[in-house]
Parts: structure tokens; sequence; C-alpha cells
């Protein structure tokens, strides 16, 4: 992720969340893990069904853009696409 952060839209929603700084050591599955955090973050507050998606919050696509930012920062700071268990977070 840049520097100053990651933008994305969801449901006509914008968020904007900082990235964390860490050392990294490879960037293969940086992707796959921030979505992979922002679906589970959806999926824990049972956000992840048509009628909720709708109506989602600013505040809810944010804390699913930061967790999903946090689970790629520790993907990144490991070698291989080795993201982090539910556990570690």
């Amino acid at each position: 992720m840049s520097p100053i952060g990651k933008l994305a839209a969801l449901c006509r929603r914008e968020g904007i969340v900082e990235s964390r700084k860490v050392d990294v050591v490879d960037t293969v599955g940086a992707g796959e893990s921030f979505i992979a955090g922002v679906f589970a973050n959806l999926s824990e507050a049972g956000l992840l069904v048509k009628p909720t998606l709708k109506g989602i919050s600013e505040v809810a696509v944010a804390a699913a853009l930061r967790f999903g930012a946090q689970v790629a920062a520790v993907t990144v700071s490991r070698a291989g696409a080795n993201p982090p268990w539910r556990s570690e977070m």
C-alpha cells in the first residue's frame, strides 16, 4: 500500500485509512490479504448480506479497510504469501 494510505469505495461509500509502517520482506499476497481482511471484518460484523451492504455506514467501511490494511501489513512483513491467522490479529 502507498505510504499515504488506502482509498476504497464499497457500496457507494468511500473510506481512507492510514497505512501502518512495517519492514517489507515480500509483497506477494499483499492485495489478496487486504481484500481478505476487508471481507473477514465485514463478515464478522454481519454486513455481508445484500440488504445490509446497501446501507453500510462510512464507519463500517473505514473499520473494514483498517482491518484489511492491518492484515496486509502482517503479510508483507513475512516471506512468501503468508497471511496471518485470525488469532494473530
